[in-house]
């Protein structure tokens, strides 16, 4: 299992996370998303309307909890039968508020219902920034059979740590796995 060290110890390399949050996102030629971890090439009420031409979303290199804020675990897991790539959206946080995350899986569905490029950007979860040498491309939408998370396949080699994981039963339903 990977574990990030814990506060003053180096993590990933910082020196790749040089982009602030808005002006990554605008690089990539979508709208700066504020405080959400999203954004489209349109405004939300056009993209719900079918007129977004492009999803790009936050990727963190690892998750924290509010109740153990220092125990910091890899974001991105990578199969270890297939070697594939893949980042795991819970569709709920105990303990938080999960606005962002609902409005979060309401953009993937639009995203992946209207076949949009999909793009992921790696953001540092110490320095808030994000690096512009790390987008992903979404291969792929896997939704857990319970409802309670989805996977998104990640195409080509993460440039940070990732836990390596039996990951079948998100690989044998993902149509870019077939």
């Amino acid at each position: 299992m990977c574990h990030a060290p814990l506060h003053n110890e180096p993590m990933t390399d910082k020196s790749k996370f040089t982009s602030e949050h808005n002006a990554a996102y605008l690089q990539q030629d979508v709208l700066a998303p504020g405080q959400r971890w999203y954004a489209f090439d349109v405004l939300m009420p056009l993209a719900r309307k079918g007129h977004a031409t492009k999803f790009v979303m936050t990727l963190w290199n690892y998750h924290q909890t509010k109740t153990a804020p220092v125990v910091r675990e890899c974001a991105i897991r990578k199969d270890r039968a297939s070697g594939s790539y893949w980042y795991r959206v819970a569709k709920e946080k105990p303990g938080v508020n999960n606005n962002n995350r609902k409005s979060l899986w309401s953009a993937i569905d639009i995203a992946n219902n209207d076949g949009l490029p999909m793009f992921g950007i790696l953001k540092d979860v110490q320095t808030k920034r994000c690096s512009l040498t790390d987008i992903y491309p979404i291969a792929d939408v896997v939704y857990e059979q319970d409802g309670s998370a989805l996977w998104l396949l990640l195409d080509g080699e993460v440039g940070c740590e990732v836990e390596v994981a039996d990951l079948h039963h998100v690989t044998a339903a993902s149509r870019a796995q077939a």
